[in-house]
């Protein structure tokens, strides 16, 4: 069993990124989305259960805290039954993970990531792709690439 907290910035992508990647891997998820956006987490959550049962798989493969909190977090990050944490968020969320537990952890803290275009690259193709990308949910999020750098 995995537990996933995921952040106010946006959390029907990451919910739905890391169902996706953890059930593949064989694994039930326990959610612990930001509290401000819970409503949204819990609506995907439902989603992609009625999609999981729907295509033939066990119901409640992934379920979802019903008020969450860090308090309610941390009690997740020491639940015995847990044998990994993966934690999208802010860096007080992600120092609470490495803090309360020694459980394998995959944590993704505030930032944005580059793009490296090299000498390689199509120069055309590159730069409709970053522009496309960064469009996504009007590149507030914090993994839209807030810079470029062209090497060659």
């Amino acid at each position: 069993m995995v537990a996933s907290v995921t952040p106010s910035t946006n959390p029907a992508a990451t919910v739905i990124n890391n169902a996706i990647s953890l059930i593949a891997a064989g694994n039930s998820v326990i959610f612990a989305p930001h509290p401000a956006a819970k409503k949204v987490s819990q609506r995907a959550i439902t989603l992609l259960n009625q999609a999981i049962v729907a295509a033939g798989g066990p119901e409640n493969l992934l379920v979802t805290v019903a008020n969450p909190d860090i308090e309610t977090a941390q009690r997740l990050f020491k639940f015995p039954g847990i044998g990994l944490l993966v934690v999208t968020g802010g860096e007080a969320v992600v120092e609470a993970a490495r803090k309360h537990t020694n459980k394998r952890l995959i944590a993704a803290g505030a930032g944005n990531p580059p793009v490296v275009v090299d000498e390689t690259a199509d120069l055309a193709r590159a730069a409709q792709s970053i522009v496309k990308g960064a469009s996504f949910d009007n590149n507030i999020i914090l993994c839209r690439r807030k810079g470029t750098d062209c090497c060659g």
